[in-house]
């Protein structure tokens, strides 16, 4: 028998895709519009240097698929889910982007043609297999794998739970309960659990999904260790409209991790706009933090105040302050 090495309970999908998915899921005004254009090799170097996949050629990667066209299925998934998070991470040209598209639709009509085959698994098979089916389940974005992906939160294995977490980002159904969610965020001392579940939040509730008693949870995470699970609670927190994290908005601006702040200044420029009683201070941390800083973060913060204030005072940061003093 197998022992489980740390090479394969690594997560299947490297932080840097989490993170540039949720960014470009929940900025403002538009959900779908990234944050900025100058956050993919930062997260890249992160991914590079913390989350790095398993290696492909080990003979451990084959562990649990078993003989027979089930384990010959798994494996196709496998290889095409992580041909695709590989790509997703380096695609710089429109060629890279239309292969990335199409390798996702393979991978999205490889899963849909046996979900119930991929909740069996799940459910019922070894380590390796449970991980497989997730993480195909969340390609599948079949409404039937949203309970069994839930239920798979509590696997004994956290590599399991990592990927049962993307698939529930993927699914991004606002239909999905958030509270086993905030549970791992709040609890789990895996950063690769919290950076998940703090992904699977924020792209549930950009879906549409509510629910007040998550809020103490992300909140919480804004302190968290990791940027990334910092990123995704302030996007979370501003689309659900929490006017109480204001404040620790306006502190992230000033955050040691680039993505981390701007999401911080996307959270503000949204929040300012949806729940007028923050619009004042968004501004004036907008403001000031534009007077403080240098380079992209300081054209990303020039591009939230002109999302919050529906105007271009350009780049001088006294103009930008004085409107901001101004704001009611």
């Amino acid at each position: 028998m197998h022992t489980a090495t740390s090479a394969q309970r690594r997560p299947f999908f490297a932080a840097a895709t989490l993170l540039a998915l949720a960014l470009g899921a929940c900025s403002t005004p538009n959900p779908e519009r990234p944050t900025t254009a100058g956050l993919t090799a930062h997260e890249r170097a992160l991914a590079e240097k913390e989350f790095a996949l398993p290696p492909e050629d080990s003979n451990l990667e084959r562990v649990g698929l078993g003989d027979g066209a089930m384990g010959a299925f798994l494996a196709e998934v496998d290889q095409r889910a992580r041909a695709w998070n590989n790509l997703k991470l380096t695609a710089r040209t429109s060629a890279d982007r239309q292969k990335l598209s199409a390798l996702e639709r393979e991978v999205v009509e490889l899963a849909r043609k046996r979900v119930d085959d991929l909740i069996v698994e799940l459910q019922q098979g070894p380590v390796r297999n449970r991980s497989i089916a997730a993480m195909g389940l969340g390609f599948s974005k079949d409404p039937r794998a949203i309970g069994p992906l839930l239920a798979a939160l509590v696997d004994p294995d956290d590599a399991v739970v990592e990927n049962a977490l993307v698939a529930l980002g993927f699914q991004a159904s606002k239909d999905t309960a958030l509270v086993p969610l905030a549970a791992l965020l709040e609890s789990s001392s895996n950063e690769r659990v919290r950076v998940n579940a703090a992904y699977a939040l924020q792209r549930t509730i950009a879906a549409g999904a509510r629910d007040p008693e998550v809020l103490p949870a992300l909140r919480g995470a804004l302190a968290d260790p990791e940027g990334g699970v910092r990123a995704s609670a302030a996007l979370s927190l501003s689309v659900h409209g929490d006017a109480e994290s204001v404040d620790a908005f306006g502190d992230m601006l000033f955050d040691d991790v680039n993505f981390a702040a701007l999401a911080a200044a996307s959270a503000l420029a949204r929040l300012g706009n949806e729940a007028p009683s923050t619009r004042s201070k968004a501004a004036r941390y907008l403001a000031d933090a534009y007077g403080k800083s240098s380079g992209a973060r300081r054209r990303t913060l020039q591009r939230e105040l002109i999302v919050l204030s529906g105007m271009n005072l350009g780049e001088d940061p006294a103009a930008w302050l004085d409107w901001a003093l101004r704001v009611q």
